[in-house]
């Protein structure tokens, strides 16, 4: 059920999925943790926005999930 959500979340964020999906066996979550999947691409866009000096990674608000 990972590859389902990581898909629409990565969709939402403007992701590759298969970037959350790493991340996720990087994390070794394992069933039941669909919840981190958010909590992962949050965390890659936060990553990528420092990389390009677009935010600062301590600003938890920089980051919002897009409105429906």
């Amino acid at each position: 059920t990972f590859l389902l959500h990581a898909r629409h979340i990565a969709a939402e964020f403007g992701l590759d999925p298969r970037e959350i999906l790493v991340e996720l066996g990087r994390r070794q979550a394992v069933a039941g943790q669909e919840d981190w999947i958010l909590d992962v691409a949050l965390d890659i866009v936060r990553a990528k926005r420092v990389a390009e000096g677009a935010g600062d990674a301590r600003e938890p608000a920089a980051v919002e999930r897009p409105a429906d």
